[in-house]
């Protein structure tokens, strides 16, 4: 700006100076009639550096009203002086760097929470699904992944359901024993998914789950009514086998004949089971022989969940319905918790979004001061010019005219 200044005065002295020649009115007017004309540009230009000026000025008003509201929101002083302002820009930005601590943990938890929710939904959908398979088969209480194979192997080679049956499918705790049934099923492990079938069709079966799915652990036994010798049914008194019963089908006596190795004695506590080789107590604890004892407790054996034994899957069902209408519940429960969270984070990033707003200004922005002192002064130039025009006018017409 102070070299317009310098530029303006310059043509005026230059000016001046060619109204004082004494030349012929035809030179004058070669020698004015430019001057005049660089005199409108140089008018022209000012006019519109102080349109521009004003424009910025304006801006500069604006923002620095609203940097006042701001900062006067955010309870900081919103007076407008350059001290001032760069307090309120560090106290912004420290601010803003623990929102975004708080606003990293509100995520996270917000993260956490919708993630349990869709874990809570999958297991929901699970459990209904598991639901609906066991309706269609309430004699069966075996996991349902081997009773899907199972199935799957029946309907791919046309076989019959009732001449393939897993062994824990024909056998069940009697009722005034069934505080050992978790015990019992531990003793039994693997052979109670031992899945039997007529002898004719075993090397085919045995391919079929060969091919389908070699890492499928389940051992297949065959099934050859010659053989089907009479059952050593006169177990021992404290045998576990006498506090099961089982179903009426052709399989049984092959069935017990091959219970032999799980005579285990039911010993009533730990230190009788100690002294007893090849016994059992209703916890779980297993004594085989020679002071060898299981050490598995990987699966809690009163998870009635995890049962498989027995001619029906209805208390397994009731249980399925009891968790399925628990995690309605924690569903419920979380979903009120996802909207407080949602809302816990929106509030945090609001608030940091208002800082950042605050920090983001700039003191050449809102320094209104400097754009008045720039206004004031092009208007003066302006004025000057102006009124230089208006001193010249009458010499410039007369020398023209001359």
């Amino acid at each position: 700006m102070l070299k317009r200044f310098r530029e303006n005065k310059s043509f005026k002295i230059r000016f001046v100076s060619i109204l004082s020649k004494k030349e012929s009115s035809v030179n004058t007017e070669s020698l004015v009639k430019p001057v005049c004309e660089e005199l409108n540009y140089k008018k022209e230009s000012l006019k519109e550096a102080v349109w521009k000026a004003q424009e910025k000025l304006n801006n500069a008003l604006r923002n620095s009203l609203d940097y006042q509201l701001r900062v006067k929101k955010l309870n900081l002083n919103s007076k407008v002086d350059e001290k001032r302002f760069l307090f309120n820009t560090n106290k912004a930005k420290s601010i803003i760097h623990e929102l975004e601590k708080d606003e990293k943990s509100a995520m996270e938890r917000y993260a956490t929470i919708t993630a349990t929710e869709n874990n809570i939904r999958a297991s929901i959908a699970d459990i209904s699904s598991q639901i609906e398979f066991m309706k269609l088969r309430p004699d069966s209480n075996i996991d349902l992944k081997y009773q899907e194979i199972r199935d799957e192997m029946v309907t791919s080679l046309g076989l019959k359901r009732e001449d393939c049956f897993f062994a824990g499918e024909l056998i069940d705790v009697k009722k005034d024993s069934k505080e050992w049934q978790g015990s019992i099923e531990k003793a039994f492990g693997d052979f109670i998914y031992t899945l039997i079938v007529p002898k004719n069709y075993y090397s085919m079966v045995k391919r079929w789950f060969n091919i389908r799915d070699e890492d499928f652990n389940l051992k297949i036994t065959s099934f050859d009514p010659e053989d089907n010798k009479e059952d050593n049914s006169d177990f021992q008194r404290k045998s576990l086998v006498n506090k099961l019963i089982f179903k009426d089908h052709k399989y049984v006596k092959y069935l017990k004949n091959n219970l032999y190795k799980y005579y285990f004695s039911c010993a009533e506590n730990s230190k009788e089971m100690k002294k007893t080789p090849f016994s059992i107590t209703k916890n779980g604890e297993i004594h085989f022989n020679k002071g060898k004892y299981s050490a598995d407790d990987s699966q809690r054996i009163d998870n009635e969940r995890m049962w498989n034994l027995g001619f029906s899957n209805k208390n397994r069902l009731n249980l399925l319905e009891l968790d399925k209408k628990e995690l309605k519940n924690r569903l419920l429960q979380n979903l009120d918790l996802a909207e407080k969270a949602r809302l816990d984070l929106d509030e945090i990033m609001v608030e940091k979004g208002e800082w950042e707003k605050a920090a983001s200004y700039k003191w050449d922005e809102i320094n209104a001061s400097v754009y008045i002192r720039e206004l004031k002064a092009l208007k003066c130039e302006l004025q000057s010019m102006e009124n230089f025009e208006m001193e010249i006018s009458k010499p410039v017409n007369r020398m023209v005219l001359a």
